[in-house]
């Protein structure tokens, strides 16, 4: 479970902000919108949403978090010797061109409160440190500076490993490369974040299919996609045998590898309507094409689908990028009422996403430590803050508000729209 995450000097984060999914001590939807994990007494939030213009950098706080995920699973066995680091550090100030970008997040393990954080540049990591947050006093379990790794006497599991350690790798990686115990458990809780947007919506639309071939998931599944009424009733997938002919121009190896294999019959994905006669009965049932002739909105919320499912029935945490991109805004709504609800999240799994959609900025749906605003200032750094953190009221009208510029975060407000002035004698470049 996440607590928060922090990030500076990346990309248009030049100093440090803080996302945190800590509920705050108010108490708007207390019991459906907040929990309270067993053995830790602290309470967290089951969703939150970000807001902000375009390039303002929603997209790139959640590309923050992804790195910090990708560097934990993949630094020590992905990055070769002298590979250089995929970062990009805050490029419109001189003075954070020397300096590292910073990561950091506090979570909740094993029942357990970790805190581990890292700094690097494209070539090293500078500093890394690994914490047990304990009601009493922190337990340090190791700190790096640079080459200088320490390991406290009690995480036997590091103990051997700094000197195994690669400048341009973490050594949380390395320790679980090596089968650590709380090292593998805390890759483990990273493996359970997914990242999903757009770019990657083969990959989710994948994950979804291949739930239909377990009955119990596809139940699950399916209800999911009936409760948003998309206008199909099942979803299936119709197999078809590639025949010799078909692989006519393949050597006789590839031919026959292909034939023998699963590849060898590849499927048609397949809607299930209802069909009528003229006295609008039920006679029977149409076959669609899910590519070709359903909308490009149930694709995506199909694609969605099935992480979503993981999420309400295992845990974790799940991030979209732009969820409101192709969906109706009651689809949008729906996904975020599954999280917030004590009957659907069981396994209080939290959902975190970004959106331009402001129906959901409303107080029947969120709280106002739930609602984040991305703004970039007048030199090109993006900043963050929730409502709570803007002093709004609790009464106040969240998207009225918001459109009309009162919280930043918009292009321009609603009651003062810029003009072009494209008809004007002296035209100036909008650039100077």
């Amino acid at each position: 479970m996440l607590i928060k995450f922090k990030v500076g000097n990346y990309l248009s984060f030049k100093d440090e902000v803080e996302f945190s999914l800590e509920a705050a001590s108010i108490k708007e939807y207390a019991e459906n919108n907040v929990f309270e994990p067993e053995h830790v007494r602290i309470r967290l939030l089951k969703s939150a949403a970000v807001f902000g213009a375009n390039a303002a950098g929603k997209s790139n706080l959640i590309k923050a978090f992804e790195l910090m995920k990708d560097m934990v699973l993949n630094s020590a066995k992905g990055l070769q010797v002298n590979e250089m680091i995929a970062v990009e550090n805050f490029k419109l100030n001189t003075s954070t061109a020397k300096r590292p970008s910073t990561f950091e997040i506090e979570f909740i393990n094993d029942n357990r409160v970790y805190q581990y954080a890292f700094q690097l540049d494209k070539h090293r990591i500078w500093r890394e440190h690994l914490i047990e947050i304990r009601k009493t006093k922190n337990a340090t379990l190791f700190h790096r500076l640079y080459n200088q790794i320490t390991v406290s006497d009690f995480f036997t599991e590091g103990k051997g490993l700094e000197d195994k350690t690669r400048i341009n790798a973490l050594f949380l990686s390395v320790i679980a490369q090596f089968n650590g115990n709380i090292a593998s458990r805390i890759l483990g809780w990273f493996q359970k974040v997914v990242f999903l947007s757009d770019l990657n919506t083969k990959t989710s639309f994948n994950h979804s299919i291949n739930l239909l071939s377990d009955e119990k998931r596809k139940k699950q599944l399916l209800k999911i996609l009936e409760i948003a009424n998309l206008g199909f009733e099942d979803i299936v997938i119709k197999k078809f045998k590639l025949r010799e002919d078909q692989l006519s121009e393949m050597p006789d190896d590839i031919k026959k590898l292909i034939l023998s294999s699963t590849h060898g019959t590849p499927g048609k994905i397949l809607t299930i309507h209802k069909k009528y006669d003229q006295n609008n009965k039920v006679v029977g049932h149409e076959e669609f094409s899910f590519s070709d002739e359903e909308s490009l909105g149930t694709q995506k919320y199909f694609s969605l689908s099935g992480y979503i499912l993981d999420a309400l029935t295992q845990g974790g945490v799940l991030v979209i990028d732009e969820l409101d991109a192709k969906l109706h805004p009651l689809l949008s709504t729906l996904i975020v009422q599954f999280f917030n609800s004590t009957s659907d999240n069981i396994s209080n799994a939290q959902l975190i996403f970004s959106t331009n959609n402001t129906n959901l900025l409303s107080d029947k749906i969120f709280r106002r430590d739930q609602v984040y605003f991305v703004e970039k200032d007048e030199l090109g750094s993006s900043k963050l803050m929730n409502l709570l953190g803007k002093g709004v009221r609790n009464d106040a009208s969240f998207e009225k508000d918001y459109l009309n510029g009162d919280y930043n975060a918009v292009p321009f407000s609603k009651k003062d729209r810029p003009q072009l002035g494209l008809f004007e004698e002296d035209e100036g470049s909008l650039f100077h």
